[in-house]
């Protein structure tokens, strides 16, 4: 019985979250289903990981979020900041919360990328890259090429010759020749899928752009 009980728990669908712009990232909740009722569940967002796993009673069809404030009167207002798709069947799912620049004070919106990560679709020894640069990259591991476009790629699995150390290297064509922009050690984990971030470079007239791995 109890073997039979942690194989319920496990198939709990569940999500994290993971945030990148120029805000906090706070005050951001869903409603989650419960035995008593809906319950407010403020989402924790975590500086370049994945938040923890938020678990739920049931596969869902769509999660949406909104932020919470006080008016004039004392009472509590809901600001909707947008919904998203669950993946048909997925039974872990990341959601990127992107952060659009809208300037001055105005509350901070969202653009949204959900990503099935059910352990038969997210699995060890793969990868996917998601770009936030702005602009398409190239990308080359041994004699693998293909593009980086913005935003997320599709899951890459390495296998063979590919699963072992190799040379990760992204570039742009600039001024009509290649301008290596990021070069740097890859291992294809064996036990865990990674997510490879692609940021703008830190520093201004740069080419060289930040890659943080995500597991």
């Amino acid at each position: 019985m109890a073997c039979q009980l942690s194989a319920q728990e496990e198939a709990q669908p569940s999500f994290r979250v993971l945030g990148y712009g120029d805000g906090d990232f706070q005050g951001i909740f869903f409603e989650r289903e419960g035995v008593e009722g809906d319950e407010l569940v403020e989402l924790v967002f975590v500086p370049d990981r994945k938040s923890r796993p938020v678990t739920l009673a049931s596969e869902p069809g769509r999660l949406s979020f909104f932020a919470q404030s006080l008016n004039a009167r004392g009472k509590i207002e809901r600001r909707g900041l947008g919904e998203v798709t669950w993946p048909a069947g997925a039974e872990r799912v990341l959601v990127v919360f992107l952060q659009k620049e809208n300037g001055g004070d105005s509350p901070p919106e969202y653009d949204y990328l959900v990503f099935d990560e059910s352990p038969a679709v997210w699995g060890p020894r793969c990868a996917r890259f998601l770009n936030l640069t702005g602009v398409p990259l190239n990308a080359k591991m041994q004699r693998f090429e293909f593009p980086v476009e913005v935003g997320a790629t599709d899951i890459l699995c390495f296998e063979g010759e590919y699963s072992v150390p190799m040379t990760l290297e992204l570039s742009l064509p600039w001024k009509g020749r290649k301008e290596i922009v990021y070069s740097a050690r890859f291992v294809a984990d064996q036990y865990s899928p990674k997510l490879l971030v692609v940021k703008p470079p830190p520093v201004a007239g740069s080419f060289k752009v930040v890659v943080e791995t995500i597991w």
